[in-house]
């Protein structure tokens, strides 16, 4: 491992998902190091260090969603949560959002996304949505 970039020869569709996969599993171990005092192994620690990552701290859950899926098209495709009514319903009942709140998200999910057809929404997904959000009415 030592002398590899992660990023290196990881392109394609699926290039995202697995820096992505491999970035959490390499900050999972360096959590466990943290949590349990024990110490990585130099060339990993030197592998962890030459990740660029970086966090933003977001007013609410809303503002992070919207961040998440409207950001860039590899992290759509990654989640693919804007084009599958099923994911996007899933994802919003895991950020604790009801179906009242769907027809707002997907307002300013539009707004924000409207300079970059790439990322754009179908019409039907808002009313999909809200049906799988409320099984009583299916």
């Amino acid at each position: 491992m030592a002398g590899r970039n992660v990023t290196a020869g990881v392109w394609g569709p699926h290039g995202p998902v697995i820096i992505g996969t491999s970035a959490f599993i390499f900050s999972a171990l360096a959590c466990w190091s943290c949590l349990t005092g024990e110490n990585l192994p130099i060339s990993l620690s030197k592998h962890l260090s030459g990740i660029p990552c970086s966090f933003t701290k977001h007013a609410s859950n809303e503002s992070r969603l919207l961040s998440n899926l409207a950001d860039s098209a590899a992290q759509r495709m990654a989640n693919r949560t804007v084009q599958d009514p099923l994911f996007l319903s899933l994802e919003l009942c895991r950020c604790s959002f009801s179906a009242q709140h769907v027809k707002g998200v997907v307002r300013l999910y539009r707004q924000r996304v409207l300079a970059n057809p790439a990322l754009s929404m179908p019409q039907t997904m808002e009313d999909a949505v809200m049906k799988l959000m409320q099984p009583d009415k299916v």
